[in-house]
């Protein structure tokens, strides 16, 4: 196979076979000649016929990028460097504050409309209190907002010049606007909270959201506006009200006809067997995505186990966190760790998930127990699959103890390839990294 010593090797040999190359790509060396390249492409900007946010400056020597390596999320060898974001003045016409999944109220800004690099602006987020407090921010204020990364709206600075008399201070809420429970704010933290739960309907809202997204038991048909009725009727109180649905009570419901609620009840009676990784994520415990779910499912092996470490470690949350057995896995921290004692010990969340196993919610075996074909093997999936979409050979591979990541380096072990694949199976090949074809992967799992 051809090997490449560098980046621009590459491309220029790609281009030479007919595919299209970017004719503003160039190499530089040294900071400052990344600086006047980031102004001479932000000078054309608007000449271009596409829109652009700014660059990606990338280690051009193929083994110094390999030495590099990644993370789980992006390579070490390239970092993107924007543009300053197009900015207008506007009012702060007042301040709403939103409440979400896990209890925290969030300051919403309400603008008097604006537009912003062709996007017609009327809310941007506050964050907390610490940025209400930074700005110095005050109702009828005049500010400067700015789409951070040319796409999240954004008030980066207050016209304190421009001040006048019917300014008005921001007044923070004692109480949740959905439910009215006491506020919170622990030490350290920079955000309030509702500490209600699901007894708060914002949040049992967002939860049943998240419970039921696609990364999680995946309840197709189950959208925004079904949950938001479902819960300002009170047919769901909490979580595990949702398989207790039935078409007579889905009939009472705007614009839900007999197909549709057909649809969606066999949707919810398919989520009942899914992973044990995937109804950890789904439970929506603070700062657990899919990556610690996984780690869980994968030490503990079932739910009953993860909430007796859980009794057992509730000693060590107030000051000997790192004697806690959560800490001792991989990618789990302090804070992650405290969370998952906090959630898997209360006694609520505990009857909850019995419950949902109860109702019929069933793990399929994900195979770490008897077969360990892929254990600590390291995957990247690339191209089109005839018999699987990406996240089912994702989750196969995991089933078998493998880890799928992104892209491809030198500690890769396998590529899945299937059709179009592309520039991960070049560098698969420059790096001798084992390519496998979809028939051959089939093989492999039916052993």
């Amino acid at each position: 196979p051809m090997k490449f010593l560098k980046q621009s090797e590459f491309l220029k040999k790609i281009q030479e076979w007919g595919f299209s190359i970017n004719p503003l790509s160039t190499g530089v060396i040294g900071i400052q000649e990344i600086q006047k390249q980031h102004l001479k492409i932000d000078s054309l900007r608007s000449s271009l016929d596409y829109d652009i946010d700014g660059l990606v400056f990338k280690v051009n020597d193929l083994n110094l990028q390999k030495r590099l390596g990644n993370t789980s999320n992006s390579p070490r060898w390239a970092t993107a460097y924007k543009f300053q974001s197009d900015e207008a003045i506007t009012e702060l016409i007042d301040v709403d504050w939103q409440v979400g999944r896990t209890g925290t109220v969030t300051p919403v800004a309400k603008l008097k409309t604006v537009n912003v690099g062709g996007v017609n602006i009327s809310n941007a987020t506050l964050h907390n209190l610490d940025e209400i407090h930074r700005l110095n921010i005050k109702i009828n204020d005049k500010v400067i907002v700015k789409r951070a990364g040319d796409v999240i709206p954004k008030i980066v600075k207050v016209l304190e010049k421009e001040r006048c008399d019917k300014t008005n201070d921001i007044i923070v809420p004692k109480n949740c606007p959905v439910c009215f429970s006491i506020l919170t704010r622990i030490d350290g933290e920079a955000v309030i909270r509702c500490t209600a739960g699901f007894s708060c309907s914002a949040q049992l809202k967002e939860s049943i959201k998240h419970f039921s997204s696609k990364r999680a038991l995946d309840i197709d048909g189950l959208g925004d506006k079904i949950v938001n009725q479902l819960v300002d009727m009170k047919i769901i109180n909490n979580i595990s009200d949702l398989f207790n649905l039935n078409e007579d009570v889905l009939s009472n419901l705007d614009r839900f006809g007999p197909k549709s609620s057909k649809n969606l009840l066999n949707s919810i009676a398919a989520s009942k067997r899914t992973s044990l990784s995937k109804f950890i994520y789904s439970l929506g415990i603070r700062e657990v995505g899919e990556a610690t779910s996984n780690i869980l499912s994968a030490k503990f092996k079932n739910i009953n186990s993860i909430i007796d470490t859980a009794k057992n470690d509730k000693i060590y949350l107030d000051d000997d966190i790192e004697s806690s057995s959560f800490l001792k896995l991989n990618d789990i921290g302090p804070t992650v760790a405290r969370n998952i004692i906090k959630f898997f010990s209360d006694e609520y969340n505990i009857g909850l998930i019995n419950t949902l196993l109860n109702q019929g919610i069933n793990f399929t075996e994900e195979k770490l127990n008897d077969n360990l074909l892929l254990k600590n093997q390291i995957w990247v999936i690339t191209g089109v699959l005839s018999n699987y979409s990406r996240n089912q050979a994702k989750e196969l591979i995991q089933s078998y103890g493998g880890k799928v990541m992104n892209s491809v380096s030198n500690k890769t072990n396998y590529l899945l390839a299937g059709k179009s694949a592309g520039s991960k199976l070049i560098k698969a090949k420059d790096l001798g990294v084992m390519i496998i074809n979809e028939n051959d992967f089939s093989k492999m799992m039916d052993q």
